[in-house]
């Protein structure tokens, strides 16, 4: 059936990368940054959102020690917020559509990360420090956590989300050994001697994805939100390209329809 209007989003609308990148090959990669830190004797920061990035990776993080690609014992720390979320999850894990209802994340192996702890210089390395905000925004406990692993040799920092060109995490994650980076923290710049790795983890559907969503649903009309504006343009003029739909639009936050 056509559908008149699909309101739909474009975030890798611009990026045809995305549609090669698997999920397995992400957590391999994944699990031997973690690997050679840990053997180094330093701690590995993962910037995470607090609501569905920081589930996801609890999981992954304990899925790499089963599957021994990392030790047992390895600590792992999840900050406040990111744990306020995860026991919600749990609490809901009978009421929304799930894979494993019977999963809680709360019985993985994981300790409370508080601030109190990181401004007096804890935890303890080796370890694995799971933190909001995902972007390494001030006052977050990443922000706190990458000051201390970003002049660290031994350290690292996965990057593991969407960071805003003007986010700290954006910095952190276009530099080069060497570089001073502005965490926004009205402290001085501090330079990177830390392992940087980007890593794919995405709820974001592909350009592929999208269009074929689009074939099917042959709409009249295409609003395209949730992206930047080269990403929409993109995606629309691919789209244009296969179905010439009516109108493809490209509205700014507040726009009326």
């Amino acid at each position: 059936a056509q559908a008149d209007v699909v309101l739909t989003e474009s975030t890798y609308g611009g990026n045809p990368h995305a549609d090669a990148v698997r999920l397995d090959e992400q957590l391999r990669g994944l699990g031997k940054l973690i690997a050679r830190t840990t053997e180094a004797g330093g701690l590995t920061l993962i910037p995470v959102f607090a609501l569905g990035r920081a589930q996801e990776i609890l999981l992954a993080v304990n899925q790499l020690k089963k599957k021994g690609r990392l030790p047992r014992g390895l600590p792992v720390y999840l900050s406040g917020l990111a744990r306020a979320f995860t026991q919600l999850y749990d609490q809901t894990r009978h009421q929304t559509p799930r894979r494993d209802a019977d999963l809680q994340l709360m019985a993985l192996e994981a300790t409370a990360l508080e601030g109190r702890e990181v401004e007096q210089g804890g935890p303890p390395a080796p370890a694995v420090l799971i933190a909001s905000s995902g972007m390494v925004l001030p006052h977050t406990l990443s922000n706190l956590l990458a000051r201390r692993v970003l002049p660290d040799a031994r350290s690292a920092i996965a990057l593991v989300g969407y960071n805003d060109p003007e986010s700290p995490g954006a910095s952190i994650q276009k530099s080069q050994l060497g570089d001073l980076i502005n965490l926004g923290d009205h402290q001085a710049p501090v330079a990177r001697r830390c392992a940087v790795e980007r890593f794919y983890f995405s709820a974001h559907s592909t350009r592929g994805e999208l269009l074929q969503m689009l074939r099917g649903m042959s709409p009249q009309k295409v609003v395209l939100v949730h992206g930047d504006s080269a990403s929409g343009q993109a995606l629309g003029a691919l789209h244009l390209q296969e179905e010439r739909p009516a109108q493809t639009l490209y509205p700014e936050p507040g726009q009326p329809l």
